[in-house]
């Protein structure tokens, strides 16, 4: 039997790495490391053979750069859209790590693209003589860069922002201290002190120790809106009733809203306002105050508040208070009954 031949034949063609010389000398092809575009192995040489330019500029460009990149553009858009609904601190955690985690992963793997590509484009330009394509290809990888400069800036201007939802995320944001004690002979939980991370979960304990809990009275200037959504909706969950003897500001007015029974002492006050936020008036914190007024404003509706009182209350800008008499609390829907001297009334 015949072995084959490593010979060309004379009509053979010279492969992309072969010059003019190489053809009329018919000297060999270069050894395996020169050669251009490289096979892959594995997923970890593929990676590799990208970042180092050695994969063909059509899988560079095609599949490494433009079809990789539509799932993650899908995904920042789906984010955005979900910022828009998120409500309970668990969807506020759950958003802060998929979009902490996508822009880690997004960051590198879009530099990795563009040198990769970059690289590719100037490798076929040396070994087939061809620049019309490749040109385009980096046209398009300047273009990239610009596109992700920009990115980087966004992301630089709304750092406060993440930063404050990576804190309020981890709880290294306090805002004031509070306690969670069990009154009234177990009937009911009273929370004072600051709508901080943390309340709603040592209120649910202290609800299990408390054999048939009615009722949770509040006492706070306020604090995080998220903890007083959550603390309104487990009170709701919980068929509680809810009482105000003293102070209840900002967030404490969503808690209060939760209750089956919205209880007034006679010396309470309730107060109403827009979000507050301590960093400055960017767009991002805009729009995330927005959200937060919004948040209000449906916490409102759900209690059954009046929506000429929801209008009034989201009409008090955060550095002022709204602090409806008991009348007008009562005709706005904001409480159902009043506790004074001793005696349970319906309001009016």
């Amino acid at each position: 039997m015949t072995e084959p031949s490593n010979d060309r034949s004379a009509g053979s063609h010279p492969g992309p790495w072969e010059g003019a010389d190489d053809r009329v000398g018919g000297s060999a092809p270069p050894p395996e490391s020169d050669q251009w575009p490289k096979a892959s192995t594995g997923l970890v040489s593929y990676i590799a053979n990208h970042w180092r330019g050695d994969l063909s500029l059509a899988k560079s460009y095609w599949l490494n750069t433009f079809l990789l990149s539509l799932p993650i553009t899908m995904m920042f858009s789906s984010l955005e859209e979900l910022a828009q609904v998120v409500r309970t601190m668990e969807e506020t955690a759950l958003f802060f790590w998929l979009l902490a985690a996508l822009t880690v992963f997004a960051v590198p793997f879009t530099v990795w693209q563009l040198i990769g590509t970059w690289r590719s484009a100037t490798k076929r330009t040396m070994n087939t003589g061809k620049s019309g394509w490749s040109s385009v290809a980096k046209v398009v990888m300047v273009l990239g860069w610009l596109q992700f400069g920009g990115g980087l800036a966004q992301i630089a201007d709304e750092w406060p922002v993440y930063r404050e939802l990576g804190r309020y995320t981890l709880g290294l944001n306090p805002v004031g201290d509070y306690t969670v004690t069990v009154i009234d002979g177990g009937s009911g939980v009273a929370v004072r002190g600051a709508m901080a991370r943390g309340a709603v979960d040592d209120v649910r304990a202290a609800l299990t120790r408390t054999q048939e809990p009615i009722y949770v009275e509040l006492d706070s200037q306020g604090g995080r809106i998220g903890v007083g959504d959550s603390l309104n909706r487990l009170i709701r969950e919980r068929g509680l009733a809810t009482l105000v003897r003293g102070q209840c500001y900002s967030a404490c007015s969503l808690a209060f809203l939760g209750g089956q029974g919205r209880i007034l002492g006679e010396e309470g006050v309730i107060g109403f306002h827009q979000a507050a936020s301590s960093l400055e008036g960017s767009p991002a914190v805009q729009v995330m105050e927005g959200a937060a007024d919004e948040l209000q404003r449906t916490i409102m509706r759900e209690a059954g508040v009046r929506a000429w009182f929801i209008d009034e209350a989201m009409a008090t800008p955060s550095e002022r208070m709204w602090t409806p008499s008991r009348e007008v609390l009562a005709d706005g829907g904001a409480i159902t009954h009043t506790w004074i001297d001793g005696e349970l009334q319906l309001a009016r």
